[in-house]
């Protein structure tokens, strides 16, 4: 399995790439987790990792963006992690 993580991207902008991942031959994308976390507003690269609850949606993109990019991963045949 081929994948790229995308660290600290936007879910709208990988949506965008999608297209881009597929061509070059990733089977998989990793993003950052989804929850809200503690240093969002004074954010290090880490911040993420530290989730305050399961409440879905942070700086990267809400729920929605969320599910609907889980929709385009699976239409071009890519997995998200």
């Amino acid at each position: 399995m081929k994948v790229i993580h995308f660290l600290n991207w936007k879910l709208e902008t990988i949506e965008k790439e999608l297209e881009n991942i597929k061509k070059q031959g990733f089977d998989a994308i990793q993003i950052n987790p989804m929850q809200k976390f503690k240093e969002e507003k004074e954010f290090k690269w880490w911040s993420s990792y530290q989730p305050l609850n399961f409440e879905v949606g942070n700086m990267f993109g809400s729920k929605e963006d969320l599910k609907k990019l889980c929709k385009k991963v699976e239409a071009h045949g890519i997995d998200i992690i």
